[in-house]
């Protein structure tokens, strides 16, 4: 048995499959697809069979085209009324094209294995056409509990691709694409408008030629999580200038690759498993992290890295596992690649790299301390959390008017007291806020439909709109909070540690951004204060500010911290456990006073101000602080691009992509000063174009780097610290999974 560290998980499922290749998904029942997602309906959801004239039936005979198509079209714009399409349990036959227009934060729900559309159009002689379903210019949408079958006649089951505004913020979740020729979901290719930041969380893609296609230009930030991709030619396909993120995904029999990735920014596959495919990846400018690759089909190795214009990578924890095999896992095609491993290992015994004479294998760095799923190992969520007994603000306590602080109190204190999930429930509308809102309680969930769901702050200047605090499994998602900048500037969430266990999730808030007026200390958004390792918390995705102060990140957990606004982390290290983000998306990270933090993947564009700024103190713990970046891009004003005051630890930056600086393209710059002990590590650099002004007692490590030679102190140690905080990320991600906190 390899050392590694395996940790299994309790969200095992019924096996997906089918019986050879090209078998129909639809053999299966259903209830293997998704999960039935009971909905309690509330009175605000356009329900396709009931609300419209004519419904839709459901009956997998009639043609639903047209009733379906005259509920998106009620989604056209951007203010609020209805957001939500309701699919009851059906299976809705269609035979062309649905279209969601552009619109603003819209949902489209379905009960899960309960509900299927069905394409029964013309058949499929081309690529994209026909599609199922074409997204133009929706924006912070989501989509969940369908099972789009296309019937082994429709090319695309899901197309996003606009001509009428850029989208991003979308979310699926809870969706099985089965039977398409070309593509479950595609992306691109742009013709006018792109999609960003989009999220994939528990989807299933089964019996297509691609699960996931994104192929175009500024397709960015695209995170696929805990997916599955059964019996697909390709399950990923991001091999032409996109952005994925894949991470706790499973692929079965793939028949040519599992993922392709070509020349983008930076790419990173992490915690996937792979069983019986004919390889799991080929491409370039990817970290791959902790995978578990068994019985892979193929001749020669399962990841393949092409010759030309590949940017340095970081290739760790990986495990092999083919008795028959007789050649090395890797194969790299650039003799002159910076590569960084560690901790990989083949079962039969093999080198690890064929080629690739730039690789450097750090073999001191401990492999028992590697964090790899089990080869059985399933990552969808078959048990999702739902909300019970709706109690609607409008409705039940009549919220709305001149000021709704009342009636949203008494919205969230009855959903509290009612407990066992019930949801305090904010259909679109503005709630004009002039008091605190106070979250306390258990077992419940504060929800709206997204962003039109709106507290809007009118109390005095630097009020606070809603003070989260002692709560037991509370889910707070989909609502914005909003308010005047000057001269009533405030503070949206603020969060504190309880006097015993507590445990919420956040999913989805729109929150303002940047800072309060004329400070460069206090944020605008979301703050996290004094939190204990009694406090649990989950960000499954927060759009806005946020700040961390004083706490202990033992419980603590992020998957995706988006807005493009300052991230601040600040306090010493309290306790051992950094603050784990799988991804950020910001404009600057502010981390004070020494605090102990890891990012898997940094996303930094259009900057203008010094990307990061650490601070720390003579009376700081040493911390350690582990970045990896997929892009950074800031404005020639963002200078120096770093900058460290009196920190005292060691900074490790990982960056696959060149970061530039526009109007003249200048170098970007590490500036140190302070007289603490300080390890810079600076590796895997796509470009030579650094410069860096170090204080007398800093060690700048350089390893691995385009056209700089390695260099400093301690490397060996250097690295090895950094990498063990890369495995602390991926172990406190497959701990989240097995508890469930979603």
């Amino acid at each position: 048995m390899h050392p590694h560290c395996s940790i299994a998980m309790s969200l095992v499922l019924l096996g997906v499959a089918s019986t050879f290749s090209h078998a129909r998904a639809e053999d299966d029942p259903s209830s293997k697809l998704l999960p039935p997602l009971n909905w309690q309906e509330c009175d605000d959801w356009i329900n396709v069979t009931t609300d419209l004239d004519p419904p839709a039936l459901g009956d997998g005979r009639s043609d639903d085209t047209a009733a379906i198509q005259s509920a998106l079209d009620q989604m056209h714009g951007l203010g609020g009324g209805p957001k939500v399409i309701y699919l009851p349990p059906g299976t809705y036959r269609i035979t062309k094209t649905l279209v969601m227009p552009s619109s603003v934060s819209c949902q489209v729900v379905g009960h899960g294995g309960e509900t299927r559309i069905l394409w029964d159009g013309v058949a499929s002689t081309a690529k994209n056409s026909p599609r199922m379903f074409l997204s133009n210019g929706s924006v912070m949408t989501r989509y969940t509990g369908i099972i789009w079958d296309g019937n082994d006649r429709a090319a695309t089951g899901i197309h996003h691709q606009s001509e009428d505004r850029f989208e991003n913020k979308i979310l699926h979740e809870y969706e099985a694409f089965i039977n398409f020729r070309d593509a479950g979901l595609a992306m691109g290719p742009a013709t006018r408008f792109a999609s960003s930041e989009s999220v994939l969380r528990n989807c299933r893609f089964i019996n297509c030629d691609t699960g996931v296609r994104i192929e175009s230009f500024n397709y960015y930030n695209e995170v696929v999580e805990q997916c599955e991709f059964i019996d697909c030619r390709v399950g990923i396909n991001c091999f032409k200038y996109g952005e994925v993120f894949a991470r706790n995904c499973l692929f079965e029999r793939s028949r040519a690759s599992d993922i392709w990735a070509g020349e983008s920014h930076g790419h990173s596959v992490r915690w996937c498993v792979s069983r019986g495919s004919k390889q799991f990846f080929a491409g370039r400018d990817t970290v791959m992290q902790g995978c578990r690759i068994t019985d892979w089909t193929g001749d020669g190795a399962a990841i393949k890295v092409p010759r030309n214009r590949t940017k340095p990578i970081l290739i760790i924890d990986n495990i092999f596992e083919k008795a028959t095999s007789t050649t090395p896992p890797i194969a790299i095609g650039d003799p002159k690649l910076e590569v960084i491993a560690a901790g990989n290992a083949d079962s039969a015994g093999n080198p690890i790299f064929e080629g690739g004479e730039g690789v450097l294998n750090l073999s001191a760095v401990d492999p028992s301390l590697g964090v790899s799923p089990e080869s059985d190992q399933r990552f969808f969520d078959d048990s999702p959390r739902i909300p019970g007994k709706v109690f609607d603000a409008v409705r039940d306590f009549g919220a709305g008017g001149k000021d709704s602080t009342a009636a949203a109190q008494a919205t969230i204190d009855a959903a509290a007291a009612h407990g066992n999930d019930a949801v305090a429930y904010f259909p679109p509308g503005r709630y004009r806020i002039s008091q605190t809102l106070q979250v306390t309680g258990g077992n419940f969930f504060l929800a709206g439909t997204g962003y039109h769901s709106e507290f809007h702050w009118t109390g005095e200047p630097g009020g606070v709109a809603m003070n989260v605090h002692d709560c037991e499994d509370v889910v707070l998602r989909e609502f914005h909070i909003l308010g005047h900048t000057k001269p009533k500037a405030f503070i949206a969430i603020v969060h504190r540690g309880g006097s015993s266990k507590t445990a919420v999730t956040y999913d989805r808030l729109y929150l303002p951004k940047g800072w309060q007026p004329d400070s460069q200390e206090q944020v605008r958004g979301v703050v996290f204060k004094n939190l204990t390792e009694r406090d649990h918390l989950r960000v499954l995705r927060i759009n806005g500010s946020g700040q961390f102060q004083n706490c202990n990140y033992s419980n603590v957990f992020v998957n995706f911290w988006d807005g493009a606004s300052p991230l601040v982390v600040e306090g010493d290290a309290n306790g051992d456990s950094p603050l784990s983000i799988l991804n950020v998306n910001c404009e600057q990270l502010v981390l004070r006073d020494g605090p102990n933090i890891v990012i898997g993947d940094l996303y930094v564009e259009q900057a203008k101000q010094s990307v990061f700024k650490v601070t720390g103190h003579s009376e700081a713990n040493e911390s350690q602080i582990t970045i990896g970046a997929a892009r950074m891009h800031a404005w020639e004003e963002a200078r120096p691009f770093a900058r460290f005051d009196g920190y005292k630890g060691q900074f490790s930056y990982f960056n696959p992509h060149v970061t530039v600086h526009d109007r003249g393209k200048k170098p970007f710059e590490f500036e140190i000063t302070g007289n603490d002990p300080m390890t810079l590590l600076l590796a895997g650099l796509s470009s030579p174009d650094v410069t860096v002004q170090p204080a007398p007692t800093a060690n700048v490590v350089l390893l691995q780097n385009r056209k700089l030679e390695n260099s400093g102190s301690n490397r060996t140690e250097a690295a090895e610290a950094a990498i063990n905080q890369f495995r602390t990320l991926g172990r406190r991600n497959l701990d989240v999974l097995r508890a469930g906190h979603n």
